[in-house]
């Protein structure tokens, strides 16, 4: 079964909408996030 995100709201299955940047502001008051996400280098287009 799944549910859409306002019926999840309202069966108590979640407690609102937002991202990590909205629970980093306005809940926790840091205004400063840190992206430690790990990002595969490109490779070159020349061999040489």
């Amino acid at each position: 079964m799944f549910w859409t995100s306002a019926k999840s709201v309202d069966l108590g299955l979640a407690d609102g909408f937002g991202d990590a940047n909205y629970v980093a502001r306005a809940v926790i008051k840091q205004p400063d996030i840190v992206d430690y996400t790990h990002r595969r280098k490109k490779a070159s287009a020349s061999v040489w």
